[in-house]
């Protein structure tokens, strides 16, 4: 979502529909940029994602790469 020159990133528990991660960042931010931050607001850190939606086509190679890569593990 994009307002203002600003983006909104979220995720959401698809069962729960709760919010678990949010990140703003000015709008020339890319999903595949703040993914692995949004990954670690997850709690508890090893809950599976089953899926990840974003808006840029263009941008899925650097998604698929954060996506490989993972959540911090600390």
């Amino acid at each position: 979502m994009v307002i203002n020159g600003v983006r909104l990133h979220i995720g959401i528990n698809d069962k729960s529909l709760h919010m678990q991660a949010v990140q703003l960042t000015k709008n020339n931010v890319s999903d595949s940029q703040i993914l692995r931050g949004l990954f670690n607001q997850i709690s508890p850190l090893d809950e599976q994602i089953d899926s990840i939606y974003t808006d840029k086509a263009n941008d899925i190679n650097n998604l698929v790469r954060s996506c490989q890569i993972g959540r911090n593990k600390q």
